[in-house]
C-alpha cells in the first residue's frame, strides 16, 4: 500500500522535533514504505520513492533523510527533475534538503531537448553550477543502426567540465573530440554553449573554400549577439594565395515590431585592375552591398507594405562578385517600394536602379526607373451588374546617356460577365487607353572610339487606343467513380483600330513579343505598355482538366490566333501570318512526388516545334530530380547561327545511406556549336551532404566554363560544417 504524506506531518506523527529543519517550501513524499530510525535519527523511504521539494523532484528506489545533517541520500535508479526541465540521472546521490547542492555518482544528464552528459561523478555547487569528472558529451543518438553500433557520430570527452547554467556555457578541460569513438582533435581548454542556451556571441564553424584561380581560403564567422532582436556577424575570408585580398564580409540583422531588415556586404583591398581586368599600378578597394528590408504599416496614410533592396558592386571590371562567388546575378537590382491594397484599389510605388555586370553594358546607358507607380481601382455597377476597372501607370526612365522619358498611361475598362442557362459563359468588355510621353535624349559617347551620336527621339507624343472584347466559353463536366473531366472550349474576339507604331516612342518594356499559351487570350500580348497590339483578331482554344486515381491531375490548354488584318509582326513572334502558330501548355501531376510542365509552340504548316520547353520535378524520400529543357527553332532566333538554340539543366540527389546525400548538377547547351565556341557545357557540380540530427556537412565542387573578360573557366570548392545543437 502506497503512502502519500507531507514530510512535516510524517515527522510530527513520529514525535520528532522539526524546529531545526530549514525547509523553505512544503515537502511531499510518496513511497511504498515510510519508517523512522530513532538510533540514527533518520527518516526512511523505500519502494517507488518520490520526493517533491518546491519545484524540484527526486525519484529513487530508496531514500534516507538525516535530520541532524539536513542531508538526503538516495540510491537506485535516481532521477532528479529540475525546475528548468532538465533531468539528472544517477546511481547514488547525496543532496541537501533543498535538492540543489550535493554529489551524484554515475551521473547522466539531459539539459534541454538535445545533448546528453555522462560522467563518473558530479558536484552540484548550487542551483546554477555543476562540476563533472571524466565527462562525455554528445547530442547524437547512440543506437545499433549507427555506422559503428552504439557509438555516436561525434562526442566530446574531457577530464573535467564545469556547467554554468546562469551564463549558459560549458567549460571543458583536457578535451578531445571523437568521431565514432576515434580521437580527431585535442585541446587543453574548450568551451561551448549549453544545449538549451539562447544564442550567444562567439566563433561560428569555419567555412573552407577554394578555386583554381584564387587558391584556398577559410572564412571564420565571428558572431555578436547584440540583443534579442538584433545581431552582427563579421566573416573575414583569408586565403593562402597572397595575390587574393582578405575579404571582409559583414552582416547586421534587426527584427522590429513591424518587420525586419538585413544590412550585408563586403570589402576587400587588393591589386588594382582596369575594366578589362588588366593589372594596374597601386591598390584598389573593392566591395559590394546586398541588403534588404520588409515592413508593414497597419494604419495611417502610409499604411501597407514597404521596404527596400540594395545590390551594388564597386569594381571597375564589375567581376568582383563573380570571381569570389559572392552573388550569381548578372544584373543587380536596387529598389524602394510601397504597396497598399484595399478592398477596391491597389497602389504600388517603386524606385528602381540597375547595375548591369554583363560585358558590353555600361552604367551610363543603363536605365533607372525613378519612379514607377501603378494604381488600380475597381468599382461595381449594380444597376447593370458590371465592373469598372481603372488603371494608371506613371514611369520616369532616366539615363546618364541616351533616351530618358516620362510616361503617363491611363486606362478604363467596363467588364460584364453573363452565365447563360444553356451553360455558356459570356464575358464582354469595353476599354479605352491613353498614353503620353515626354522624351529627352543625351548624346551617347562611345566607350570604344569616343565618337558621339546625335539624338533622334526627342519630343512629346500622345496616343489613344479603344478596344472591344468578347469571350464565350462552354464548360462541360463529366464525373465517374474514379475520375472527373472538365473540357472548356473558348473563343474570343478582340476589336481595335490598327495602330502604326510611332518610332519616336522608345520601347523599353515590350521588346519581347511572342505568342504562347500564357498570353493567348490577352488583350495586349506585349509584356509592357510602350507598344500596343492593335487590329482585329480572334483567339480560340480549349481548356481541359482531368483528375483521376491513376494520373492524379492533368491540365492542358491548346489554341491559335487569327488576325483579320495584314500582320506586321516579325517571324520570330509566331504571328507573322493571319493564322498564328499553334500553342499549348500541359501540366501533369502524376503523383504528389512527380510534376511535369510542358510548353510548346508548333509551326502551323510543318507542325515542327518552333518553341519547346519542358520542366520536370520529382521529390521522393530517397531520390530527388529536376530538369529544365528549352528549344528554339531558327525562326525564333531569326536564323542567327552564332548562338545555341537548345539548353538543358538537371539536378539530382540520392540518399545513399542514413542521412548522407550525394548530388550532381549540370547546365549545358545542345546542338551544333556556333563558330568560335569550343565548349557546350556552361557549368557542372558535385556535392556530398550529411543532414544529421547533431551535425550537418556540406562539401561541394563546381566548375564554371563561361569566360568573363579575361577570367578563365574555374573550379570552386566549398566545405561547410554546422552543429544544430548549438
Amino acid at each position: 500500500m502506497r503512502l502519500k504524506l507531507a514530510v512535516a506531518v510524517f515527522l510530527l506523527i513520529l514525535s520528532i522535533p522539526i524546529k531545526s529543519m530549514a525547509i523553505d517550501a512544503p515537502t511531499e513524499v510518496e513511497a511504498d514504505l515510510l519508517a523512522y530510525d530513532h538510533d540514527k535519527d533518520a527518516a526512511l523511504a523505500k519502494g517507488k520513492v518520490k520526493i517533491i521539494q518546491g519545484k524540484e523532484t527526486v525519484f529513487a528506489d530508496e531514500a534516507i533523510y538525516l535530520r541532524k545533517d539536513n542531508k538526503l541520500y538516495a540510491k537506485g535508479n535516481v532521477k532528479l527533475l529540475k525546475e528548468d526541465g532538465s533531468i539528472y540521472y544517477a546511481d547514488v546521490v547525496n543532496l541537501d534538503h533543498k535538492l540543489q547542492k550535493g554529489r551524484l555518482l554515475s551521473f547522466k544528464s539531459r539539459i534541454g531537448k538535445k545533448g546528453l552528459f555522462s560522467s563518473h561523478a558530479a558536484e552540484m555547487k548550487d542551483k546554477k553550477h555543476i562540476r563533472l569528472h571524466s565527462i562525455v558529451f554528445s547530442p547524437c543518438s547512440v543506437c545499433k543502426n549507427n555506422l559503428r553500433p552504439f557509438l555516436p557520430l561525434w562526442q566530446i570527452r574531457a577530464s573535467e567540465a564545469n556547467i554554468d547554467l546562469e551564463k549558459e556555457r560549458v567549460h571543458y578541460k583536457n578535451a578531445r573530440i571523437e568521431a565514432y569513438g576515434v580521437p580527431v582533435f585535442y585541446t587543453p581548454y574548450f568551451s561551448t554553449p549549453t544545449p538549451n542556451a539562447k544564442r550567444k556571441s562567439g566563433v561560428l564553424p569555419p567555412i573552407l573554400t577554394g578555386s583554381t584561380t584564387n587558391g584556398g581560403a577559410v572564412k571564420i564567422p565571428l558572431y555578436l549577439n547584440i540583443a534579442s532582436n538584433k545581431d552582427f556577424t563579421y566573416s573575414p575570408s583569408i586565403s593562402q594565395n597572397k595575390k587574393r585580398p582578405i575579404i571582409h564580409e559583414l552582416e547586421f540583422r534587426h527584427m522590429l515590431p513591424n518587420g525586419s531588415y538585413t544590412l550585408s556586404g563586403s570589402i576587400a583591398h587588393g591589386e588594382k585592375l582596369d575594366k578589362d581586368r588588366k593589372k594596374l599600378k597601386g591598390k584598389y578597394t573593392y566591395g559590394h552591398i546586398d541588403s534588404f528590408g520588409n515592413f508593414t504599416q497597419k494604419e495611417g496614410i502610409a499604411s501597407g507594405d514597404y521596404g527596400f533592396e540594395v545590390k551594388r558592386v564597386k569594381d571597375p571590371s564589375l567581376t568582383y562578385t563573380k570571381v569570389y562567388n559572392i552573388l550569381p546575378d548578372d544584373i543587380l537590382t536596387s529598389r524602394l517600394y510601397h504597396t497598399k491594397t484595399k478592398e477596391n484599389y491597389y497602389v504600388d510605388s517603386q524606385a528602381v536602379l540597375f547595375q548591369d555586370l554583363r560585358p558590353g553594358f555600361y552604367d551610363s546607358t543603363t536605365p533607372h526607373a525613378l519612379p514607377l507607380i501603378n494604381v488600380e481601382h475597381h468599382k461595381k455597377l449594380d444597376n447593370i451588374d458590371a465592373l469598372v476597372a481603372t488603371r494608371m501607370n506613371l514611369l520616369h526612365i532616366s539615363r546618364a546617356q541616351g533616351n530618358s522619358y516620362k510616361r503617363t498611361s491611363a486606362q478604363t475598362e467596363i467588364k460584364k460577365k453573363v452565365e447563360m442557362e444553356s451553360g455558356h459563359i459570356i464575358e464582354l468588355s469595353m476599354k479605352g487607353r491613353a498614353d503620353g510621353y515626354s522624351i529627352t535624349e543625351k548624346k551617347i559617347k562611345s566607350h570604344h572610339n569616343n565618337t558621339t551620336y546625335k539624338s533622334v527621339k526627342k519630343g512629346e507624343h500622345a496616343r489613344f487606343s479603344p478596344q472591344l472584347k468578347g469571350k464565350v466559353s462552354y464548360p462541360v463536366i463529366k464525373t465517374g467513380k474514379t475520375y472527373s473531366i472538365l473540357l472548356e472550349p473558348t473563343a474570343q474576339i478582340v476589336a481595335s483600330p490598327k495602330i502604326k507604331q510611332n518610332k519616336k516612342i522608345p520601347n523599353e518594356d515590350s521588346q519581347i513579343f511572342e505568342i504562347s499559351a500564357s498570353n493567348l487570350f490577352s488583350d495586349n500580348r506585349y509584356g509592357g505598355l510602350d507598344v500596343i497590339e492593335g487590329g482585329n483578331r480572334a483567339n480560340y482554344g480549349i481548356n481541359g482538366y482531368l483528375d483521376n486515381s491513376i494520373l492524379d491531375k492533368i491540365h492542358f490548354l491548346v489554341g491559335q490566333s487569327y488576325s483579320f488584318n495584314k500582320p506586321e509582326y516579325k517571324e520570330d513572334s509566331g504571328l507573322q501570318d493571319k493564322f498564328s502558330d499553334y500553342v499549348g501548355q500541359f501540366e501533369y501531376g502524376l503523383s504528389e512526388k512527380l510534376s511535369i510542365l510542358h510548353r510548346i509552340r508548333v509551326d502551323k504548316q510543318s507542325l515542327n516545334p518552333n518553341r519547346n520547353e519542358l520542366s520536370l520535378s520529382y521529390q521522393g524520400k530517397k531520390y530527388i530530380f529536376s530538369m529544365d529543357y528549352s528549344f528554339a527553332s531558327k525562326k525564333v532566333v531569326n536564323n542567327n547561327t552564332n548562338i545555341f538554340r537548345q539548353e538543358i539543366s538537371a539536378y539530382s540527389g540520392y540518399n545513399f545511406y542514413d542521412a548522407w546525400w550525394i548530388t550532381a548538377k549540370i547546365r549545358r547547351n545542345l546542338g551544333r556549336k556556333p563558330l568560335g565556341v569550343t565548349r557546350s557545357i556552361i557549368s557542372s557540380g558535385l556535392g556530398l551532404n550529411y543532414y544529421g540530427e547533431c551535425l550537418s556537412i556540406g562539401l561541394e565542387a563546381q566548375r564554371e566554363y563561361t569566360m568573363i573578360k579575361n577570367l578563365k573557366p574555374r573550379t570552386t570548392y566549398l566545405l561547410k560544417i554546422s552543429i544544430p545543437t548549438f
